[in-house]
């Protein structure tokens, strides 16, 4: 894959991520080393969608290994071809032995010049809430590059968390964990030495561990989450970085079971309340002002006059992908497939749509301006559509805020439990919740 087609996918990429995505946080790329060979190890949750959000946040595009049953449907197996995907064999696909020396050879080439490849050394996606074992492919590709040549090679570890992989427009967190330099870090063996395949298996495992959510069930995962989102949210930051809730999440699912088990009755509690009460934590923290209202309502006013002829041709245009999109995902079931089928269904249904009517409207490289304003546009229809109801939402949660203020002190003081349990386990708190 040439450094052009590269840096086109990676544009095409940070586009889908951020319209999949309200919220993507990226942490840690200043790690990465620049001007050197990598190996992109990252975690496997998210089918598809793993792939798409790691070429849209690194600095750089790599080339992806993936399983050899994508090959099997000869039109993607074009497409495949096209973006530079290697294709690997699994145990698990076959009856009888694997061979997979032609394709650890295309990486061994490409990493020797200097390019960027990216595994997911789990070697299948899952709805887990934590790493499976890592196989010994990452490790052996690493290996054997160094042996063929490959001077200065890093291995990258990269935890992708999705607090919600079911819902549309949600978040993800993109954190860069400590890379491995093979060279300064790693002892001499190739990739048919056992002892140190295993050694820097284990090492990607551990590391990649640190980065990525480790929860025994996915109850514990969801519960801490919102746990750490309630305690981190202050009047002044709403919306606590997404990085901060992982931290304190995975602290408190090292704690010992009696510590946990009383953060999650005060969370219970705490939830049940505010179920009952008919609000959200957010107003629990700060019930808003009618000046702060005016004041979204006036921006979002500006924001929609001014975009307002390209949202509209936007939503013209993308209304029926929108909805075929949307749709696919209430056909699909299992959170790990929906993303996956979301995006395959978005990559056919916008560009269809875009293309058929630009080639209506335009002819020659016209088509192609007129594609890019499409998309431009429904992006921007999203983002207006997204205000408004927010604002409609604020409006709505104000008015039930203020109607049901006698609950305030009571959700207060089983919030500030739900606080301390907190702070029992994991200490002093950042500065935020203080």
């Amino acid at each position: 894959m040439g450094a052009l087609l590269a840096r086109v996918l990676g544009a095409i990429a940070r586009f889908i991520v951020h319209g999949l995505f309200r919220r993507v946080e990226v942490v840690g790329t200043d790690q990465i080393p620049r001007g050197r060979p990598l190996l992109v190890v990252a975690n496997h949750f998210n089918g598809f969608v793993d792939a798409v959000v790691l070429a849209g946040s690194l600095p750089r595009a790599p080339r992806f290994v993936a399983k050899a049953t994508l090959g099997a449907f000869p039109p993607l197996r074009v497409l495949l071809k096209l973006f530079g995907i290697v294709l690997v064999q699994r145990t698990q696909d076959r009856a009888t032995g694997v061979d997979n020396r032609s394709a650890f050879t295309a990486c061994h080439r490409a990493l020797r010049r200097g390019g960027a490849i990216a595994i997911f050394p789990e070697g299948t996606t899952h709805d887990l809430s934590r790493l499976v074992d890592v196989k010994t492919g990452a490790a052996r590709i690493a290996l054997g590059a160094r042996a063929a040549g490959a001077r200065g090679l890093v291995v990258v570890p990269v935890g992708l968390t999705f607090p919600d992989k079911v819902a549309l427009r949600s978040s993800v967190l993109v954190r860069v964990g400590e890379p491995i330099d093979l060279d300064g870090d790693v002892g001499p063996g190739g990739e048919d030495d056992r002892e140190a395949v295993r050694a820097l298996t284990d090492e990607i495992e551990a590391r990649l561990r640190i980065v990525s959510p480790e929860f025994p069930d996915v109850d514990e995962w969801w519960a801490f989450d919102a746990a750490s989102e309630i305690v981190l949210r202050t009047e002044d930051d709403r919306d606590p970085p997404l990085l901060e809730r992982a931290l304190l999440a995975n602290r408190l699912g090292r704690a010992d079971v009696d510590a946990k088990g009383a953060v999650r009755r005060r969370l219970a509690d705490y939830v049940l309340a505010l179920s009952l009460a008919r609000l959200r934590d957010r107003e629990v923290v700060a019930t808003g002002s009618p000046k702060g209202l005016i004041r979204s309502a006036i921006r979002t006013a500006i924001v929609v006059g001014v975009l307002a002829p390209l949202v509209l041709a936007g939503s013209v245009v993308t209304a029926i992908p929108a909805l075929v999109v949307a749709g696919t995902g209430l056909v699909v079931t299992k959170p790990v497939s929906k993303g996956t089928v979301r995006v395959a269904t978005a990559l056919l249904a916008f560009p269809l749509a875009w293309g058929i009517t630009a080639a209506q409207l335009a002819d020659g490289w016209a088509v192609l301006g007129l594609i890019v304003l499409w998309a431009a546009a429904g992006l921007a229809a999203v983002v207006v559509a997204e205000r408004s109801i927010k604002l409609v939402f604020s409006v709505i949660a104000w008015r039930v805020a203020r109607e049901r203020v006698s609950y305030l002190e009571r959700l207060k003081a089983q919030r500030e439990a739900l606080v301390d349990a907190v702070r029992d386990v994991v200490g002093v708190l950042p500065t935020r919740t203080r």
